[in-house]
């Protein structure tokens, strides 16, 4: 008889433990705040996220850790931020204390990206996608208005790639062109160096010139060349600037 006694106290124990277990969307919930959960790959575009916490949960334990698989939190430019619960929300006429975070996007087009909150061990996820950011645009700058033809005179080349909403994904690459302005023939035997023809993140692209090697005919060349930059694949989208090569003065 105590056996049995034994038994049926143990599965009520067992029952009710249960029926009372604590899992992690009893403790913590997230949302997407934005209209979509989908923005460009474009270093750019950002998504808002709402985690939420009972009411009722002690002071020092409000505080909330969002991760980001890919992409920065914009509060401090990293993927993991700590924010305290502190906004009263109400969810299904029940109140909540909340934390909400700005994501913003990488330049690499992910299918899904994972958003993180947690409190303790608890954790609630929500998730988003990176689409590809499309090139619209690019300029051209140098960091001198002349050269010389020498080889020890060179100018910087930069280009700035940017998309309709930021800079465009990764994989995009550029290249410079090298014409006489005069009758717009192709230099053909160009000297660059230092190469940086990837876009990066910031949609910049670089690269060192010299004018020493350019001849007109058997004589170095003076006179002022168009500089055109544009993107790989993506002929249409260029620019162009001038320099002047002058002859170097002893």
């Amino acid at each position: 008889m105590k056996k049995l006694i034994f038994v049926v106290i143990a599965m009520f124990q067992l029952l009710y433990s249960c029926e009372d277990e604590i899992t992690p969307k009893d403790i913590i919930g997230i949302q997407l705040l934005s209209d979509s959960n989908t923005i460009p790959a474009d270093n750019n575009s950002t998504l808002e996220f709402r985690a939420y916490i009972s009411v009722d949960a002690d002071d020092d334990k409000r505080d909330i850790e969002f991760e980001t698989s890919s992409g920065v939190f914009s509060k401090n430019n990293e993927n993991v931020l700590t924010m305290t619960a502190k906004d009263t929300i109400q969810l299904n006429n029940e109140n909540f204390l909340s934390a909400s975070v700005s994501l913003t996007s990488s330049n690499v087009v992910t299918d899904t990206v994972t958003i993180t909150a947690k409190i303790a061990s608890f954790k609630a996820r929500s998730e988003a996608s990176f689409t590809a950011s499309i090139p619209n645009s690019i300029t051209v700058s140098a960091d001198t208005f002349g050269l010389t033809n020498t080889f020890d005179s060179e100018a910087t080349l930069t280009a700035i790639v940017k998309s309709e909403t930021g800079f465009p994904s990764s994989g995009e690459q550029v290249e410079f062109l090298i014409f006489n302005s005069n009758d717009h023939s192709q230099f053909t035997d160009l000297r660059f160096r230092n190469e940086k023809l990837k876009v990066n993140a910031n949609g910049e692209a670089s690269t060192l010139f010299t004018a020493g090697n350019l001849t007109n005919g058997a004589s170095p060349f003076v006179g002022d060349v168009l500089v055109v930059s544009r993107v790989i694949g993506r002929e249409a989208i260029s620019d162009t600037l001038k320099l002047n090569v002058t002859s170097k003065i002893d």
